[in-house]
């Protein structure tokens, strides 16, 4: 059963494959990764397993009610996921899953709030949850400043003098 968190163990197997060089940790994160997103991204937008009976083996993706830490998670993974590749395919995931916060998901209402700066706790089957909890609150910075390191890596790639200097040599 897929339930809570179902990015977290792939992510813990990149970061382990990124310390340690271990390649079976790498190859069953990516095959964990190919998994989730085989169920996760239908119609364009992230739809994270709901806890609304949660996802059985065989089964169908119950996609309410969605919590923003399992998008949090889906953020940091497919971060990670680019950081290790260098696979552009995974910062598109990354900003995709990211856009969930924003309006971006099944209801395309958004959860972060730019008024009260509070993220829902989670989109039921007809809105979101209203109560902006500090673990849903937290999800949304976690995963903006995510894309925030991602966009200056991104820069950074883009505007080093290296960059160009390494196709004239």
């Amino acid at each position: 059963i897929l339930t809570y968190d179902n990015a977290i163990l792939p992510l813990a197997l990149l970061s382990h494959y990124d310390v340690t060089g271990d390649l079976e940790s790498f190859e069953i994160a990516m095959e964990s990764i190919e998994f989730l997103n085989s169920f996760s991204f239908e119609n364009g937008y992230l739809n994270p397993v709901g806890n609304a009976g949660w996802m059985k083996k065989h089964g169908k993706n119950p996609v309410y009610d969605q919590q923003a830490l399992e998008t949090m998670a889906m953020v940091l993974l497919y971060y990670k996921a680019f950081e290790v590749t260098k696979d552009d395919k995974y910062l598109n995931l990354m900003h995709i899953s990211y856009e969930w916060f924003l309006g971006r998901n099944s209801l395309h209402i958004p959860l972060y709030d730019f008024e009260t700066h509070g993220c829902a706790d989670g989109l039921q089957f007809n809105s979101v949850n209203r109560n902006q909890g500090a673990e849903s609150t937290l999800a949304y910075f976690i995963s903006h400043l995510t894309v925030l390191m991602a966009a200056q890596i991104e820069f950074q790639s883009l505007s080093s003098p290296l960059v160009g200097a390494e196709k004239i040599c």
